[in-house]
């Protein structure tokens, strides 16, 4: 950093450290999964969800194909992602039930095939969690730089000013001027301990 700071965050995730955590063992039998034909079919298998406020405000996510999965959160997109998370549930518990009844279960039912995806599911679900910890910390990084560039333009600009011959810098003067137009704010009255 230009200051001789140091940033408030480190991106810890790259992109080869998830690829590892979603499978460290690139020759399971996981990797046998044609990505090719899971996005055909994942493209085919929508589930419409209905998002619905309630007299409360809260958002409630309903799924109509897939009984009991609903969810509720303070905006739209909670609601989405907190009903996401409720079918996580009912499909650990379908994982659990192939794997010990799998003899309830018709022949035409492809267990072979219900075993890749049910293999993949928790290190998605790792990826995922990763991913979401990396856009987190990707936010914080870019709002420390931002502080930091905007603090550094503060001299650049006190800079440019006193350097500025025969109008050479008016053009970024200008333009940042704008910014600092309203001038600092006001210092609050601070009350002095009476002895």
């Amino acid at each position: 950093m230009a200051g001789g700071g140091k940033p408030l965050y480190l991106l810890q995730w790259s992109f080869a450290s998830l690829a590892q955590a979603a499978c460290p063992n690139p020759t399971a039998d996981i990797m046998a999964v044609d990505f090719s034909r899971r996005r055909s079919q994942i493209g085919i298998m929508k589930f419409r969800v209905i998002i619905e406020p309630d007299e409360d405000g809260v958002f409630v996510a309903e799924c109509p194909a897939l009984p009991g999965c609903i969810a509720q959160g303070p905006t739209e997109q909670e609601a989405l992602r907190n009903i996401t998370e409720a079918s996580q549930g009912i499909a650990q518990a379908t994982i659990n039930f192939v794997a010990q009844h799998s003899e309830a279960l018709p022949g035409t039912f492809n267990i072979a095939e219900f075993n890749k995806d049910a293999a993949l599911l928790a290190p998605f679900q790792q990826v995922a969690s990763l991913i979401a910890s990396l856009n987190t910390d990707t936010d914080d990084t870019l709002r420390a730089l931002h502080s930091d560039i905007y603090s550094e333009t503060l001299d650049v600009y006190a800079y440019a000013k006193a350097a500025n011959r025969a109008g050479a810098y008016d053009d970024y003067i200008n333009t940042v001027k704008t910014r600092f137009s309203t001038g600092p704010r006001p210092k609050k009255a601070v009350a002095k301990p009476t002895p």
